[in-house]
């Protein structure tokens, strides 16, 4: 989950980014380098989808954690 603040000309700037695996909050200026290599994953269900027709899927996962999910797939479990 990222959550938003405005800036003066109406743009977003992320504020803070939250994995969406272990909860984790991130500070977007402090933590900007982890901040830049979370992963970001964006889908939409097409037809038939087993998640849903035209659902949105999203998850914010930091590299911890996608590293975790990554070693755990290498090993087949």
């Amino acid at each position: 989950m990222i959550k938003h603040k405005w800036a003066e000309k109406l743009i977003e700037v992320p504020d803070k980014v939250i994995c969406d695996i272990c909860k984790k909050e991130f500070d977007a200026k402090k933590d900007d380098m982890e901040v830049q290599e979370f992963i970001y994953v964006r889908n939409i269900g097409g037809y038939n989808s087993i998640f849903g027709d035209d659902e949105e899927i999203y998850y914010d996962i930091c590299q911890h954690c996608f590293q975790k999910f990554v070693e755990e797939a290498e090993k087949g479990e």
